[in-house]
């Protein structure tokens, strides 16, 4: 999996990316510090987790995360802030989970957990959803035949 951090303080990021670290989360982490950068590198890059500030210049951490499933409605937002009065707000755009700072690497690890577990069930679901268009397509001759041969016994 890859997941992108986004927060306009560095050592934020530093602290984050050393969190994810310390419980065993080892997936690729790109981390920006410019809301735009992200926005950005996720419309032409892969991108599975988005943890994400709310307070940041330019770019509120909301906004980013709706822009995001814009892109892509897949990416699981986790939000990691000071701020706790933007946590309906944030469950609104389908967040994940809503982490406060300061937060234990206990509580990345369990929000991580979470957004794997929806990230690995929305994959099965595609690939469910892949093979049953699959299996539709070979038989699609085979329900034409069936088409035809109904209406001619019945106009018969």
């Amino acid at each position: 999996m890859i997941a992108i951090a986004v927060d306009d303080e560095f050592l934020a990021l530093e602290d984050f990316e050393d969190t994810c670290r310390e419980v065993g989360i080892t997936d690729e982490i790109i981390k920006f510090n410019n809301p735009l950068d992200a926005l950005s590198y996720t419309a032409t890059n892969k991108v599975d987790i988005a943890f994400l500030d709310i307070e940041m210049p330019v770019i509120k951490g909301i906004e980013l995360a709706r822009r995001i499933k814009a892109i892509n409605r897949n990416v699981r937002i986790i939000f990691a802030t000071s701020y706790g009065n933007y946590a309906l707000e944030a469950f609104g755009v389908d967040a994940v989970d809503y982490v406060m700072k300061p937060y234990e690497p206990e509580d990345i690890k369990k929000a991580y957990e979470k957004a794997f577990r929806e990230w690995a069930k929305g994959t099965e679901y595609e690939e469910i959803t892949d093979k049953l268009a699959a299996l539709y397509a070979e038989l699609e001759p085979y329900t034409f035949a069936t088409d035809y041969y109904n209406e001619t016994v019945r106009t018969v």
